[in-house]
């Protein structure tokens, strides 16, 4: 029988039980037994965009993977239909509906949710909207490059903080503006060395603040991402 993790909200919904053993031959097999599935699965079976399947510590590429009486299967997940997430993102929907204009949502980086919730409204998305939809898309597409040119470049241990991880608490990924990646190192001079002679180039802008807690930005050229 494998055993599945389950993370705090999911264990939640399961009765508090953050283990479970469940006799199973593949991983969707497993996944279809918990009680939480219909959270993990969409109605195709297919797992849904917000969760993350590990295998004895490895990403879970396909679901007719086979699985033992050892295996150890992780859930990491961010359901945006739980009923504590639930309750928070109509909080942000009734701050949505109070601002008072584009500028005060892109200030609070709650743009990309509204203009989520202006279409769900059936109403017209600013043209200022859009164009910050576009530019996060770009920003989404980017991120996965940079970040294998920073693991090619970099030795040692790297932690992505924010960013694409805190979007994975988002009801989509994309509705978090991503305009950098924020990277935790165990040598930040040696990583940002070995960053510019793998071809990122230091922004002026960020150079000239000494006081930042951390050190100048970085840019790939071709890609619109700062590390």
């Amino acid at each position: 029988m494998a055993v599945v993790l389950l993370p705090g909200l999911l264990a939640t919904e399961a009765g508090g039980r953050k283990q479970l053993s469940v006799d199973a031959a593949t991983v969707g097999e497993a996944l279809r037994a918990l009680p939480v599935r219909d959270l993990l699965l969409d109605e195709q079976g297919a797992v849904r965009p917000l969760v993350n399947v590990f295998v004895d510590g490895e990403r879970a590429r396909d679901l007719d993977s086979a699985v033992g009486a050892e295996t150890r299967i992780r859930i990491v997940a961010a359901i945006a239909g739980g009923s504590g997430t639930a309750a928070i993102w109509e909080s942000v929907d009734r701050l949505v509906d109070r601002a008072p204009g584009v500028d005060a949502l892109i200030a609070h980086k709650i743009h990309l949710l509204a203009a989520r919730r202006l279409r769900a409204l059936g109403r017209d998305v600013p043209a200022e909207l859009v164009a910050e939809e576009e530019l996060a898309s770009i920003a989404s597409l980017a991120a996965v490059p940079v970040l294998e040119r920073a693991r090619a470049a970099i030795e040692g241990r790297i932690a992505l903080l924010k960013g694409p991880e805190v979007a994975l608490l988002y009801p989509d990924p994309a509705l978090r503006p991503l305009r950098d990646l924020d990277l935790l190192v165990d040598d930040a001079p040696r990583a940002h060395d070995a960053l510019r002679a793998a071809g990122f180039t230091t922004l002026e802008w960020d150079a000239g603040h000494p006081e930042l807690h951390h050190l100048p930005g970085l840019q790939l050229p071709e890609l619109p991402l700062i590390v």
